[in-house]
């Protein structure tokens, strides 16, 4: 009789101890997997790869953490810690995000300055080759050398158009051609200036 009583009263308690069972945190899960996705964006990939790794190794650990709960008896699960790093997944994402922003802008910044600096490189090439020494001798080089600036002039015009479509890391490479491009006719440029000088001192 005791033992059939004992039975009803583990019955009847059976649905009361299931209900204060851990529930499966619905809402911050969702809230860590919007947030991941959107971190997952290629902005963040090429300007923040180190921080946007850090957020998806924490939300591996959140979703392993939440399988090894499921897997428990009902009664033995707790998704605190699944919760913790799920709040922890939100903050590492955000984190990523503006990085790649910070990143970005600051590349943008030196893209710009880049074609600054190729632009008047281009000039002052330009400024130096319209006083080269010229003569019959020279002529196929100064012909080479206008070749090569116009060279110079056509990769910034390239390296503009990657600005404004936003490859700011394609501008920096296009720019530093340019102004070795440039900086090599400037050499050229001056050897001619040095050797004419050379020569008229040994004339006199």
């Amino acid at each position: 009789m005791k033992k059939n009583a004992l039975i009803v009263t583990m019955i009847l308690l059976l649905p009361i101890a299931l209900s204060g069972c851990a529930k499966r945190p619905a809402e911050e899960l969702q809230a860590a997997d919007q947030a991941i996705a959107e971190a997952r964006s290629a902005t963040v990939k090429e300007y923040a790869a180190d921080s946007l790794q850090a957020a998806e190794r924490t939300y591996s650990d959140m979703r392993a953490e939440v399988e090894m709960q499921d897997g428990k008896f009902a009664l033995m699960r707790s998704y605190d810690k699944a919760k913790e790093l799920a709040g922890e997944v939100k903050m590492a994402s955000s984190k990523a995000t503006a990085d790649a922003a910070k990143a970005r802008e600051e590349a943008k910044n030196r893209a710009s300055e880049a074609i600054q600096a190729a632009s008047t490189a281009l000039g002052e090439a330009r400024a130096m080759l319209a006083e080269a020494p010229r003569g019959k001798g020279n002529k196929a080089d100064i012909e080479a050398m206008e070749a090569d600036l116009t060279g110079v002039d056509a990769a910034i015009q390239e390296a503009q158009t990657a600005f404004d479509g936003g490859s700011y890391r394609e501008v920096i490479a296009k720019t530093d051609a340019a102004v070795a491009g440039a900086d090599r006719v400037k050499g050229a440029v001056q050897m001619a200036k040095e050797l004419k000088a050379g020569a008229r001192q040994q004339r006199s």
